[in-house]
């Protein structure tokens, strides 16, 4: 399926396609089940749990200090 043919059947974008495929874009679960349609699988199958690079970055940041009141 091309990026042409997914933005069809999601009703958006091509542009918007390839920002959701690149990580410049996050989809609301509105249109996450959109795009399950178009693409013949389950909302599931698109939000399964995976090692995404953001994931390790927010991993090595390290430990915070966070100051207020307990």
């Amino acid at each position: 399926m091309t990026q042409k043919e997914l933005a069809q059947a999601a009703q958006i974008t091509p542009t918007y396609v390839w920002r959701l495929e690149k990580g410049k874009a996050a989809p609301g679960i509105d249109l996450i089940e959109w795009l399950a349609k178009g693409l013949q699988t389950s909302i599931a199958d698109l939000i399964a749990e995976t090692d995404s690079p953001q994931s390790e970055k927010l991993l090595r940041t390290g430990p915070q200090t966070f100051r207020g009141t307990a």
